[in-house]
């Protein structure tokens, strides 16, 4: 019962937080793209990768990442929303509209994940430039300008 409650909470914020960015995007925003919804996704989306990835470091609590990523970002988020408008654009005839706003909320969206998460380009750039297998070998055998980086098993 408190789990529910938590993540009640951290809805309520989340979903007052969506309606006050929204609102106040498209007041700014001339064009017909429901703009609002797209900042507030990307938003969510940076905000859910950070906050996830501090809760793999062990750097949020389980009780608070009950109350941020699924309460807040939960409620903040706006997929059903996204997903609404996109058939209204298609209804209204728009249809480029609708594939440009799909895609640009997909992109920035999972961009924006990716930039959440602490270290990640780090970590991404590791993954795809070195193999760390292979760095201790050449570490063992003196050939390294990373050897503190990696423990001696050799």
């Amino acid at each position: 019962m408190k789990e529910i409650l938590l993540v009640c909470i951290g809805s309520f914020f989340g979903g007052g937080a969506r309606f006050l960015v929204s609102k106040a995007l498209q007041s700014f925003v001339a064009l017909s793209l429901p703009w609002g919804t797209m900042v507030v996704n990307v938003l969510g989306c940076f905000l859910i990768g950070l906050l996830s990835g501090w809760a793999l470091n062990e750097q949020l609590s389980p009780t608070a990442k009950l109350v941020l990523v699924t309460g807040f970002c939960g409620g903040f988020t706006t997929f059903s929303t996204f997903m609404n408008e996109n058939l209204l654009l298609s209804r209204e005839g728009a249809l480029l509209a609708a594939v440009l706003y799909t895609l640009g909320s997909m992109a920035l969206g999972l961009l924006a994940v990716v930039l959440g998460y602490p270290d990640s380009q780090i970590m991404m750039l590791d993954k795809l430039f070195y193999d760390k297998r292979i760095e201790r070998v050449y570490s063992c055998k003196g050939y390294s300008t990373f050897a503190d980086e990696f423990p001696r098993t050799c």
